[in-house]
């Protein structure tokens, strides 16, 4: 016969800080996308009779609410997973960088529209 030895399995605590750690990461995006919309109204406001500033200001608004449903899905992920004590990565390479990508091509198109590269499309 062999001793068998019963697991015993323990959750572990959660501190509250982390909580509150996830929403405040939850808000910083959301004060960036923010940020982002703001000026993108703000560029389209400008741009109404010039096309390619208008197609600028509409990127950069798409731009800014995929940083928000972004936002939304890394909280609630986050939250589900600390709510289940699973175990979790918070490290995210890729996503940033697909949205940094985003809006330096907006950024940067903006800037060559307001060079006047773009002088002869209407």
């Amino acid at each position: 016969e062999q001793n068998v030895v019963p697991l015993v399995t323990v959750k572990a605590r959660i501190e509250p800080k982390t909580f509150f750690a996830n929403e405040r990461t939850f808000l910083h995006w959301l004060s960036m996308a923010s940020l982002i919309a703001l000026l993108a109204l703000g560029v389209l406001r400008r741009a109404a009779s010039n096309p390619v500033e208008s197609a600028v200001g509409a990127a950069a608004f798409l731009v800014a609410i995929v940083f928000m449903l972004f936002a939304l899905h890394l909280f609630a992920r986050r939250a589900q997973q600390i709510a289940e004590r699973r175990e979790m990565v918070f490290s995210d390479v890729r996503a940033p960088v697909v949205l940094t990508v985003l809006l330096v091509c907006v950024v940067g198109t903006n800037a060559l529209a307001q060079l006047g590269v773009f002088h002869g499309i209407r």
